[in-house]
């Protein structure tokens, strides 16, 4: 799974209601300085082979890195998927 499928299933997770369990398992940070940047805590792993690929790692690592303005969870999917592939081509090509 690339990037911009992950942060399209990340943004579908938070914004959604159905999904409760799975952001509890990926919680916020809430009493650090990154709760300005909505930042996600990255769980430790016990393992370097396998930890890292899962989800529960990898989405709040993605999360993390984009830009505050893809964070806003009020925009639409459309707008989200449109200002993402903007910034991934950006970062891509610069």
């Amino acid at each position: 799974m690339n990037d911009f499928q992950s942060s399209v299933i990340i943004i579908v997770i938070i914004t959604s209601a159905a999904a409760a369990n799975v952001i509890v398992s990926v919680p916020f940070r809430s009493r650090l300085r990154s709760t300005d940047n909505d930042d996600m805590i990255v769980p430790r792993t016990r393992t370097a082979r396998y930890g890292p690929r899962s989800f529960r790692v990898a989405a709040p690592q993605i999360w993390n890195m984009l830009p505050p303005h893809l964070k806003n969870i009020n925009v639409s999917r459309e707008q989200f998927k449109s200002g993402l592939k903007t910034w991934l081509f950006v970062q891509v090509y610069s």
